[in-house]
C-alpha cells in the first residue's frame, strides 16, 4: 500500500512545482529576460568637448628681466622688457574626453595648447673674452608657447546627466584637476640663433565651479566655468651649438630663470553627452 502512495505524492509535488512556470503569461518571461540582460550589459554616459579659455596672468611673472652667463669668459648676456607690454594674459585651447562614474560625477582626460605669447625684447649683450671687448644692442623676438596633458573630475551639485546622457535643465558643477605642462621659450629668435629654445616641465593644478545648460541643438551643451590654476616654470634648459649648457639666472638676485603662470582663468566650453 505505501509503495504504491509514494509515486503518487512524488507525481503531485512535482505539479505544484513546475504549474507556475507555465501559469506564467509571455509578458512576464520577456519582462524576467529583460532584466537579466540589463544586469549583464549596463549603459555607460561618456562625453567629448572643445573649449576656449581665458587667463589673467601675475603682473610679474619672471618675463621680463632676464640674464645669461654661458661661461667664466661672457660676463653678461641680458636684457629687459618695458614695463608697459609683456605677458599678461594666456589664450588656452582644449579638448576633453571623459565618462560618469558615479550618479553625480565624472572623470577626464586631455590636452591644452596655449597660443603663443610673447614681444619683442631690446637686448644689451657685452662680452669680454681674454683682451677682446664686444658689445651689441639689437632688437629681438622672444615668445613663449605651453603644451600641457591633463585629467580632473566633475561634481554636480544639481541636475546630472541622465543615464541617456541628457542634461535635465541648467546643472552647476564643481571640481578639479592636474597634468603635466611642457615650455619653450624662444629667445632673440631674430637677432641669435646660437642656443636652443630653453625648454621646461612643470606639474600644473586647478579648481573650478561652473554651469551647464542645454542648447537643444544635436543633443549639444553649453559650460561656462570660473577656475584658479597654479603654474611655476623653474630650471629652464637649453644648450648652445657647442653642447655646453646655459646658465640662466636673474641678475638682481642670481635665482635661475622661472615663469609663473598661476593665475585665475575663464573657460568657455562646447560639449556632448553620449550613451555607449
Amino acid at each position: 500500500m505505501f509503495k504504491r502512495i509514494l509515486p503518487l505524492v512524488a507525481v503531485i509535488f512535482l505539479l505544484t512545482a513546475v504549474a507556475p512556470t507555465f501559469a506564467q503569461t509571455e509578458e512576464e518571461i520577456v519582462a524576467k529576460y529583460l532584466q537579466k540582460v540589463e544586469k549583464k550589459h549596463k549603459s555607460k554616459v561618456g562625453f567629448i568637448s572643445g573649449y576656449f579659455k581665458y587667463g589673467k596672468l601675475k603682473d610679474d611673472i619672471g618675463y621680463k628681466t632676464f640674464n645669461f652667463s654661458a661661461s667664466t669668459d661672457i660676463t653678461t648676456i641680458g636684457g629687459t622688457v618695458d614695463p608697459d607690454v609683456g605677458i599678461w594674459r594666456s589664450k588656452e585651447l582644449g579638448l576633453n574626453f571623459g565618462m560618469m562614474i558615479a550618479k553625480s560625477a565624472l572623470f577626464k582626460v586631455g590636452f591644452d595648447y596655449w597660443m603663443t605669447m610673447g614681444d619683442n625684447v631690446d637686448v644689451d649683450m657685452n662680452m669680454t673674452i681674454g683682451t677682446f671687448n664686444f658689445s651689441d644692442e639689437y632688437t629681438a623676438k622672444s615668445d613663449v608657447s605651453v603644451l600641457g596633458f591633463n585629467t580632473g573630475f566633475d561634481y554636480f551639485l544639481l541636475n546630472a546627466p541622465d543615464q541617456s546622457g541628457n542634461l535635465p535643465g541648467l546643472a552647476v558643477k564643481v571640481g578639479g584637476g592636474g597634468g603635466l605642462y611642457i615650455a619653450r621659450w624662444k629667445l632673440w629668435e631674430d637677432g641669435d640663433d646660437d642656443s636652443e629654445p630653453l625648454k621646461a616641465t612643470a606639474p600644473g593644478f586647478w579648481i573650478h565651479g561652473g554651469l551647464e545648460y542645454p542648447t537643444g541643438l544635436i543633443g549639444l551643451v553649453v559650460s561656462a566655468d570660473a577656475s584658479y590654476f597654479f603654474l611655476n616654470f623653474n630650471n629652464f634648459d637649453s644648450y648652445n651649438n657647442a653642447g655646453g649648457e646655459l646658465d640662466m639666472t636673474y641678475p638682481d638676485n642670481g635665482k635661475e630663470l622661472a615663469l609663473d603662470f598661476s593665475g585665475p582663468r575663464g573657460k568657455i566650453e562646447l560639449k556632448r553627452y553620449f550613451q555607449w
